[in-house]
Formats: C-alpha cells, structure tokens, sequence
C-alpha cells in the first residue's frame, strides 16, 4: 500500500513538474500552477506530508498556544523573532512544537514600505532581495492569472487591480506620513487608498480592534500562513509561518491570544507564495512555503509541493527600506 502511495505521488508529481518546465520555456512563468488543479489525495496517514499538517487533519485538531519567544533588535527600529506555536496538552511524541511563525516588528518612523509587482512571475524570493536590496522581502495579497493585483492596491501612486471591488476587510496604506493598518468595515476602499503611495486590499481581517475576525466561512483548509499587523504602539508586526498547521480560523484565534501586542492583523496570500526573507547586517532569514491542502467534509486533497523543482515566483511582494535621513 506505501509502495502504491509513493508510486502514485511520484507520477503526479513528474507530471506537474514536467507541465511546469514546458510552460516556463515557452511562456516564461509559472503562475497558473496555482489556479491549476493537480491535487492529491492526502489524510493523516500520509507519508508524505509534514507533520503539521497531519495533525491538522486529526478530528480533534489539537489545542495550541504560544510557546516562549523574545524580540531581538537586529537594527534601530527593526526586531525579530521566533514564534513556537506548542500544543496545550503535551504527550510523548506530541511534545514536540507543531509549527512556528517567523516575526519582524518594525517602527514605521523608521522605516518606508513599498509594494512592488512583476506580473511575468519570474521572480522568486532570493531575486526580489537581490533587486531591491530590500531588508524585508513578504509577499503580498492575492493576484490574478496575469500576475496582477487581483484586489484594488496602488503602486508608487498608480492604481492597480480592480476598479470595482466591495472591500468589509482590511488595507495596508503608506503615505508620507508613514505606514498603517486600516479596518475597511463600513468605510470606503476608494477614499481610504486615494492620498496613498502604495496601498493593498486584503482579506480575512484575522483581528479587528475588539478582538473579533471576519473569516466568514469555518474551513480547515490549510497553508503556510503569512500576515501584517501593527501593535497596539503603532509598529508593523510581519508574520509568516514555516509549516502549514493553521486554518484561517485557528490562526486567528492563535494570534489573539499571542504575546504580540495586536491591534489588526491583515491576512496575506498563502500557500507556496508565503515566503520571507530578512536582511539586516548579519541577520539573515529566508522562509518559503510548501504546503496547501484542501479539506472539504471528510476528503483532504494537497497541491504537490514543487520546492525541489523551483522556488515559488512572487508576483506581489512588500519591501522595507530604512528611511533617508
């Protein structure tokens, strides 16, 4: 029955590989991958899935809490840290951390953001640092097949993404007076983005200022998670996790009762494309995901990961740059 499993996975998996190299010769990118539909049958069994994940597919799914962390400053203004995210109740084997979330905390008086976008989807994670020479690459919100904006954001003061769009999440605004998180329930996308230099619509908001979410519908879908907060003081909080444990559901309520200080936390795209890199004088980070599973009633189905093949290319990323003096 392994035998079957693995011979079954590797056929898949060629396959997509195969797909994936033919379209990167002639089109010169790989996005459609991600709208495709090459899933595998998976469940807590599997061999060849993280541990995270199986025991994400576990009915219960365990109980988790914040495991112990300290800030770091790497640079003025520019601190990081390492999330363990632990079970409640700690058995034997289960011991052992089921996933962690890799964190920045920045002061936005400090430092500029910027949105940037190459829609051919060349780019992987290691490319856009080299580019920018950003200290903090995160990849954005979500994109559409051509590798733009898929919700209304603004880039260097240009719109982008559609014109026609009921936003009840989130946003991410930069104007000069610095960076911020905004909650779009009951206000106007189109005024809150018009005076911004770079700006995004996402969503879920994974927490509002009373401590509520807006993820609507109840999944245990899972990915690797990234999201951008800001503080209770003020400061962005970037986050993205390094296995796939969290439905949107369970990292929002995660992170509500995480020693972080939250004000709002805005989701971002998930999946392969989750990835972070830092950058900042001998501090180096660099995290990419691999995970999505679909769980639909009792059938869970995952995209196969292609991390040995190539790194996923980010067609949306967020940059951080000190500010000119």
């Amino acid at each position: 029955m392994l035998l079957k499993l693995l011979w079954r996975l590797a056929r898949t998996t060629a396959l997509v590989a195969l797909i994936v190299f033919i379209t990167e010769q002639v089109v010169g990118t790989n996005i459609f991958i991600r709208f495709g539909s090459f899933w595998i049958s998976v469940d807590e069994e599997s061999p060849y899935v993280s541990r995270s994940v199986k025991l994400a597919l576990r009915d219960p799914v365990p109980e988790v809490e914040a495991g112990p962390m300290t800030w770091r400053e790497v640079r003025d203004g520019f601190e990081v840290a390492e999330l363990p995210v632990v079970p409640v109740e700690r058995k034997g084997n289960d011991d052992a951390e089921v996933d962690r979330i890799f964190l920045a905390r920045i002061d936005p008086s400090r430092y500029r953001f910027e949105l940037h976008n190459d829609s051919g989807g060349k780019n992987v994670l290691h490319e856009w640092q080299k580019q920018t020479g950003a200290l903090l690459i995160v990849n954005g919100s979500y994109y559409d097949h051509a590798g733009l904006p898929s919700t209304p954001s603004i880039i260097k003061g240009q719109p982008l993404g559609p014109a026609d769009y009921e936003a009840t999440h989130g946003a991410f605004i930069v104007t000069p007076a610095g960076a911020r998180l905004l909650d779009l329930g009951g206000q106007d996308w189109k005024e809150a983005l018009k005076d911004a230099d770079h700006a995004f619509v996402s969503y879920p908001l994974l927490m509002a200022e009373d401590g509520s979410h807006r993820v609507r519908v109840k999944s245990n879908w899972l990915a690797n998670r990234s999201f951008i907060a800001q503080n209770q003081d003020g400061k962005i909080v970037v986050g993205t996790t390094d296995d796939a444990f969290f439905s949107l559901t369970r990292l929002a309520e995660f992170l509500k009762d995480a020693p972080l200080d939250l004000k709002l936390v805005l989701n971002l795209d998930g999946g392969p494309v989750a990835c972070q890199s830092v950058d900042v004088g001998a501090y180096r980070r660099s995290v990419c995901g691999e995970w999505e599973v679909q769980v639909e009633k009792d059938e869970a189905k995952m995209l196969p990961p292609l991390s040995f093949l190539s790194a996923p290319r980010l067609p949306i990323v967020i940059a951080v740059y000190p500010k000119s003096n």
